[in-house]
């Protein structure tokens, strides 16, 4: 892919992260022997703070993210916007990003994922209910977000899934609250 055998750099996972390339995302594992490098260069953020982890949550590849949280990726860094790599996941109705990313969630101090806000004050439900994915909800709800967390703004993903007219979005979020 046109680099000259150097170090790979965090773009070249990024692209390889986004496109799930798994065969791409393994070679740079394998040929970095410092964990904590690798790490290092899993976490690296773009100019809108997105890491390797955003691009794979984004793109939908459960097997290319996996790869790269055990790699050391923080499922829990935030992008410019304060989007973790859950909300890009919902709003995109991967399913199998999403639980990878919550399962991969350690965080010590009994904050979650679900709880973790942009700067508008979404959580990854409101982002789930404004695109309609509903089996996204069904999953975050089930693993116990908040139905009627408000945003910044005070919308419920309730009224976002109402505004947007996703019907089969808004009657899972009322049965749950």
């Amino acid at each position: 892919s046109g680099h000259s055998g150097g170090p790979p750099s965090a773009g070249s996972l990024s692209e390889a992260a986004a496109n799930g390339d798994v065969a791409a995302i393994t070679a740079v594992v394998a040929s970095n022997k410092d964990p904590a490098a690798l790490a290092r260069l899993v976490n690296a953020a773009d100019g809108d703070g997105w890491t390797s982890v955003h691009f794979a949550s984004y793109g939908g590849s459960a097997p290319a993210l996996s790869l790269l949280l055990a790699a050391g990726g923080d499922p829990s860094k935030q992008d410019k916007g304060g989007r973790a790599p859950l909300s890009l996941a919902a709003l995109r109705g991967h399913l199998a990003c999403a639980a990878a990313l919550l399962k991969a969630d350690k965080r010590a101090n009994g904050m979650s994922l679900l709880d973790a806000r942009d700067a508008h004050g979404m959580q990854a439900t409101h982002k789930a209910a404004v695109a309609g994915q509903t089996q996204m909800l069904d999953l975050l709800l089930k693993l116990g977000a908040d139905p009627d967390a408000a945003a910044s703004d005070g919308s419920t993903p309730a009224h976002m899934a109402a505004y947007k007219g996703h019907v089969d979005a808004l009657r899972a979020l009322l049965v749950e609250s």
